[in-house]
């Protein structure tokens, strides 16, 4: 079984390369890629406080790599 970083890295990098998750202007809409999480189950009520610094780490890790 994937730990928690790993399946929020892979669901991040699919969320973030799909076209309706990104704004006008080409930017990663962040509140978007979020839901996207919250329905694919990776972030659930039982693990986000542990997943939102996970996110948050690999979100930033993500826009400054980009």
């Amino acid at each position: 079984m994937k730990n928690l970083d790993t399946k929020i890295r892979e669901a991040l990098t699919v969320a973030c390369n799909d076209k309706k998750n990104l704004n006008k202007d080409g930017s990663i809409n962040w509140n978007f890629v979020d839901a996207d999480l919250w329905l694919d189950n990776v972030i659930t009520d039982e693990n986000q406080v542990v997943a939102y610094e996970w996110f948050d780490g690999i979100a930033t890790e993500m826009e400054v790599y980009a």
